[in-house]
C-alpha cells in the first residue's frame, strides 16, 4: 500500500537518492547539485511511500517563468518521473501525476503544466488528463562528414546556405561563458506574441552538465549598422561537437523584431570551426519558430517526443491552446 503525498524532495534525500540510483547515477549527482535549488524556485516532489516510509515513485514539478503576450506566465514542468522495481506498472504512477496536478490545479499557483515524457510514460501523463499539445523535433544543418562524399555535400548545403543569407548576416562575436552575465538577457527584450522562457544563469548550471565549461560558447550577433550598439541583437548558446560530432543550439536570446536567419551564417561558421559535422536544435515541430528553421536551411528529422500540458488558469488556456506561438528549445523541458 502506498501513501501518495505532495513533499519536499530535501525531507527525503537519503530515500530519493536511493530511489534515483536504481534509475541514473546522474540523477543522484543533479539532486546533490539542483535540488535545493529546485526548492528555492518553489519546485516539489510527489511521492509514493511504502509502509516503512521508504520513497517508491517520484515525479518532481520544476518551476518556470515565461513571458507571452506582454504577461509573466507561471509554469510548472514534470520531470524525474521515478519508480522502484516492484512498482513499474501503470497504476501506481498514474495516481502520483493525478495528485500532483490535482493539488496544482487546486492552488491555482502556477498558469499551466506540461512536459516532455519518456514513451512509456506518455499514457501516463495523459491518464492524468494532460493532453498532447505538439512535439519536439530535430531541426539540423550538415556540415560535413566522416565519409568524403556525404563531406562534399554538407558543406556545399552549408555553403549554399551562408550565400543566401550572406547579404544581410549579422556580425558574430564568441563569449567565454565562465564570465558571460547570462542574467541580462534572463527576462526576454520587448513585448511579443511569442511563448519565450526567462533563463536565469543558475538554470544553465542546472540543465547542462559542465557548463560554463570549454564544451560551450556564447556568441552575440549584431546586424549590418550596429557594430558599435552596447548591447547585442541576439545571443545564442552552443554546445559541442559531442560524441556524434553535434554541436548543440541550446539557447537562442532574440528581441522580437530580430529575424532567424541573419544570424545562421555566423552559427555554421562558429559550429564548423568547432569541429562539428552537424548544428542542430530542437523546438516544437508546430510552431512559428520550427517554420522559421526550415526557411533558414535547417531541416525537421522526424524524431518526434510528445509534448503534453494542461491549462491551470485562463491565461495557462491561452499557452496551451497557442502551441504556434512557443520559441522554446529541449534546455526548456526536463527530460
Amino acid at each position: 500500500m502506498l501513501t501518495i503525498q505532495r513533499a519536499n524532495p530535501l525531507d527525503y534525500a537519503d530515500s530519493l537518492k536511493s530511489l534515483f540510483a536504481n534509475e541514473s547515477q546522474a540523477l543522484v549527482a543533479s539532486f546533490n547539485t539542483a535540488y535545493s535549488e529546485v526548492v528555492r524556485d518553489g519546485g516539489a516532489s510527489w511521492i509514493g511511500l511504502d509502509d516503512t516510509g521508504h520513497v517508491q515513485l517520484n515525479v518532481t514539478l520544476f518551476r518556470r517563468d515565461f513571458e507571452f503576450r506582454g504577461r509573466t506566465i507561471r509554469a510548472g514542468v514534470l520531470g524525474n518521473m521515478v519508480a522502484s522495481k516492484n512498482y513499474r506498472w501503470f497504476f501506481p504512477s498514474a495516481s502520483v501525476v493525478r495528485r500532483l496536478v490535482r493539488d496544482v490545479s487546486q492552488d491555482s499557483e502556477l498558469d499551466f503544466l506540461y512536459t516532455d515524457p519518456q514513451p512509456h510514460a506518455v499514457a501516463i501523463n495523459k491518464a492524468a488528463r494532460l493532453k498532447q499539445l505538439g512535439a519536439l523535433d530535430r531541426f539540423v544543418i550538415p556540415l560535413s562528414d566522416r565519409r568524403p562524399s556525404h563531406a562534399l555535400a554538407a558543406r556545399a548545403y552549408a555553403t549554399a546556405v551562408c550565400v543566401r543569407f550572406g547579404f544581410t548576416a549579422a556580425s558574430c562575436t564568441t563569449v567565454d561563458p565562465t564570465g558571460y552575465d547570462v542574467d541580462r538577457f534572463n527576462v526576454p527584450i520587448g513585448t511579443s506574441s511569442r511563448l519565450r522562457p526567462h533563463h536565469a544563469s543558475s538554470m544553465y548550471r542546472r540543465r547542462l552538465r559542465g557548463y560554463p565549461g570549454p564544451g560551450y560558447a556564447w556568441y552575440e550577433f549584431r546586424l549590418p549598422g550596429h557594430a558599435q550598439a552596447k548591447e547585442p541583437d541576439a545571443a545564442v548558446l552552443l554546445y559541442g561537437p559531442d560524441e556524434r560530432n553535434v554541436a548543440h543550439v541550446w539557447a537562442i536570446r532574440r528581441a522580437p523584431r530580430i529575424a532567424l536567419s541573419p544570424l545562421i551564417p555566423g552559427l555554421l561558421r562558429a559550429a564548423r570551426e568547432r569541429g562539428a559535422h552537424r548544428l542542430e536544435i530542437e523546438t516544437i515541430r508546430e510552431s512559428d519558430f520550427a517554420r522559421e528553421l526550415l526557411r533558414s536551411g535547417f531541416r525537421n528529422r522526424d524524431d518526434l517526443i510528445p509534448v503534453l500540458g494542461r491549462a491551470i488558469t485562463p491565461a495557462g488556456d491561452e499557452v496551451v491552446n497557442a502551441i504556434h506561438e512557443w520559441e522554446v528549445t529541449a534546455f526548456d523541458m526536463e527530460r
